[in-house]
Formats: structure tokens, sequence, C-alpha cells
């Protein structure tokens, strides 16, 4: 064999030879061209060309060191997987126990009450998962408790409902204000409600609870659609919007939109979430940099303004999109035979409340631009409702109440959910000018909006 032929005279040459191959890896992973993906970070095909690049580097570079590099990096590597298994399941533990212990002020109203802890236990595990629905995307996963109950449908018991066959029948609609964050089945809006229409009436009265999380107004009309298709129709719908419609245009600095509207474009498209992102929402950083992670309060990511997007033509936009959703309501309502009432929620920046401690910083941790579009969007809505038929303004309805009510900008403890559903039967029986199951209602208004509620809920009604 000739000197230059032997193994040892070959290994540079082999070693070049497979940096090389390991280099054109790596910069072909670099190529734009090779990603087939339009979200930022690296595509699939990029990052299968990295993973074998960058060992075949390694191999040409280390040589014949390459077996004991192996094994030093292997334990290093062992060591340093378990140990951030171990950190994240105990980040994970602890954030677990202290999401029980911290939800809705505990210590304060919560705290001084006989159900407030158990209560916080079950919603916090009522609010762990979501199961897809067709269409209107999402729906609580079924639970069960003392004071929480989902269905298989993802719809929260609403006590005292007598669901027979010629009762007086009321579909409730809206986001989680509606769904009842803050109170236990027995203190929803839509079970105050039927306590108080079964007072009113001998007749069966079946209040439903239709609210989800982050519904918007559009939402529930999709949602309202597909159960149209399989349930009996109502006498009655009633919608509760408002907050969710405008943090949603400030997320996405547009009008009719859901949220999570990257996550669900992203999942469809297959796109795999930045790593960047992946770390930031782990266990061990949402406890120790819980500014970093994302969270229910923190849907806005950028400010609407930074984009080019002024409060007033944002707002614009959202109550054009939400008198869209009313149109279409109304269309319905003449093919199916229901009657309907949308009601416009209060919210902690447009209230004359005097604030308690607690509401204070509330009212001061608002995050940038949101309560300029919040007063632009309600200032435009209240001029509307004065003319608007089967649209109401009850943003006020907590005006002048001292009592702790706001938990956040938006949800309210379960006083606060029987002053709204006072407010929803007066507004309906003013402005019915009938009888409405067993109740006078006072001299009804001259304009036009009173001849077109007077259908509201009548005595002789299905």
């Amino acid at each position: 064999m000739p000197p230059d032929a032997t193994p040892a005279n070959r290994m540079p040459l082999v070693r070049l030879a497979t940096g090389v191959a390991g280099a054109l890896l790596v910069v072909l992973a670099l190529m734009p061209e090779i990603r087939h993906t339009g979200s930022p970070g690296l595509g699939a095909i990029q990052v299968a060309l990295l993973a074998l690049g960058v060992p075949v580097l390694l191999i040409a570079w280390l040589g014949r060191r390459l077996p004991s590099a192996y094994r030093t990096t292997a334990v290093i590597v062992l060591n340093t997987v378990l140990f951030l298994g171990a950190l994240e399941l105990g980040a994970a533990l602890l954030s677990s126990m202290w999401r029980q212990r911290s939800t809705l002020h505990p210590e304060g109203y919560y705290g001084r009450t006989a159900w407030g802890a158990r209560f916080l236990r079950e919603q916090s595990t009522s609010m762990a998962k979501d199961v897809y629905r067709p269409f209107a995307l999402w729906k609580r996963a079924p639970t069960s408790g003392q004071s929480v109950n989902i269905d298989a449908e993802g719809v929260r018991l609403t006590p005292g409902a007598t669901c027979v066959p010629g009762a007086y029948r009321v579909l409730m609609l809206g986001g989680s204000t509606m769904w009842g964050i803050g109170s236990p089945d027995s203190a929803t809006i839509p079970a105050r409600l039927q306590a108080k229409l079964a007072a009113r009436t001998t007749r069966p009265v079946c209040v439903v609870n239709l609210g989800e999380k982050g519904y918007t107004s559009l939402q529930e009309l999709v949602f309202l659609v597909t159960r149209l298709r399989s349930d009996a129709v109502p006498d009655l719908m009633v919608f509760y919007d408002g907050v969710n419609d405008v943090r949603v245009a400030a997320d996405q600095s547009d009008a009719g939109l859901h949220f999570g509207l990257r996550q669900v474009a992203d999942k469809l498209e297959e796109v795999p979430p930045p790593l960047a992102l992946r770390v930031r929402q782990s266990s061990f950083m949402s406890l120790v940099l819980p500014s970093l992670v994302p969270s229910a309060d923190s849907l806005v990511v950028e400010d609407y303004r930074a984009r080019g997007v002024s409060a007033d033509s944002l707002a614009d936009r959202v109550v054009a999109r939400y008198l869209d959703t009313h149109r279409a309501i109304r269309g319905l309502s003449r093919e199916y035979g229901f009657d309907y009432a949308f009601f416009w929620q209060p919210v902690i920046w447009r209230t004359k409340k005097p604030l308690t401690a607690e509401e204070q910083v509330v009212f001061r941790n608002a995050m940038q631009g949101l309560p300029e579009l919040y007063h632009a969007v309600y200032s435009r809505i209240h001029e509307i409702a004065q003319r608007e038929d089967h649209l109401y303004d009850i943003s006020d309805v907590f005006d002048g109440q001292t009592a702790f009510i706001y938990n956040d900008f938006n949800h309210v403890v379960p006083e606060g959910n029987e002053m709204v559903v006072t407010r929803m039967l007066a507004e309906l029986d003013r402005r019915a000018g009938v009888r409405w199951l067993g109740v006078r209602a006072p001299t009804p208004r001259t304009d036009s909006s009173s001849a077109s509620s007077a259908r509201i809920a009548p005595t002789n009604s299905r």
C-alpha cells in the first residue's frame, strides 16, 4: 500500500469532505427559499437540514475525539434534561397551588364567604380545558361540582330551569360575564333571571346559559344558528355583549374577529409555535417571570395605535360589525318567530361608581389604549341605543354603588349579576308595553322602538 493511502493519511481528507457536506446542509437550511411557511421562524425542512448538518459538522471537527466528546456531552445533556424536567414539574405544581389560592381575590370578597374557597377551586378546574366546537371554535369541557357544573354540550347549569314542553324558553348568550366568571351556578345572570321569571308566572320557565369565555357577538350568532338547527325555538333570546367585541378589536387592530386568531391559523396551517414562545409559556417561566407569559388579562399583545390605527376609526368598525350582527338576529327572529334583546354590558372604565381600593387597582392597571377604545365604542353605542330596536345600554347599572363589585375590569361578584338582571327586566318591562309574564309594564314610549318591542314575552306566547 502506498504511504499516502494509509487510513491515517486519508483522515484529513475525510474530515474535510465531511465538514464541507455539513456546511452545505447548514447553508441550505438557512436559505429563505427552503422555508415553506408564511410565519416567522424556521420551516420543517429547514429544521431537518439543520438537525442533519450540525452533527455532521461536529463529526468533521472532532475527528478521533468524537467518542470521548460524545460521552462527556451525553452526561451533561442527560443531567441538564433531568434538572430542567424536575424544575418544570415543581414549577407546575407550585403554579397550580398558587392559581387555586390567588383566583379572584380570595383574601377579600371570596375569603369572607362560606362557599368561596370551594367555588374558586371548581372554577379554576372548569377553566383548565376547552374542547373544539364546530364553527364557534371552543366551549368548556364537561365538569361537575357543588358550584360549577357544565354538561357534555359545554352548557353551564341553570339551577331551577324547567325545560319541559310548553315552558317559556330563554336562551342567554354572551362571553364569560354571561357564563358567570366569579359566581357559582346559582348566582350567574341566567340563574338569577330564571328565579325572577319563575316568580312571575305559574308557567314552567327554562333559561339556558349559552355564555362562553371570549365569545364575541359574531361567534354568538354563529353558535345560535347551529343551535337552532337541532333545538326547540326559544321564546326569547338575550345577548349580553360589549367587552369582548372591543378587546378583540384592540388585539387584532380590526373588528369582527375572534380571540386566538393567530393560534387557530397556525394550527390549521401546521405552523409550529416558535421555540421562544414555548419557553416563555413554560410553568417555570410563568412562575419566575409572569410578566413574560400571556394571561387572560393580557390579551392585547400590542397597542393598536402602534399599528397606525386610531381609537375613533377602530370604534367605528367595532360598532358597524356589532350592528351587522344585530340585523342578522333580527332576520332570524322574523324567520323563526322568537323575540330578542341586546344588552350592552358595564365596564370599569366607563363607570360612575365610587371605586373600592381593590377596584382602583384594576382601574389603574389598564393596558395601553384600551380605556380610550372602550370610551369611543361605548359612547357610540349609548347614542345608538336611544333609537335602535331591542338594544339596551345598561353600562351604567353600577353607577352610585359603593360596595365591591368588579373582580377585574368587567367580571363582577354575584351581587353585581343580581343588579344586572334587575335592570334587564326593568328595561324590558318599560319598553314592552304589554303584560310580560304576568307583570303589567308602565306606559310605553311613543317612539318607533316601542311598537317593535311589543312582542317580547307576551303572556300567551308558546
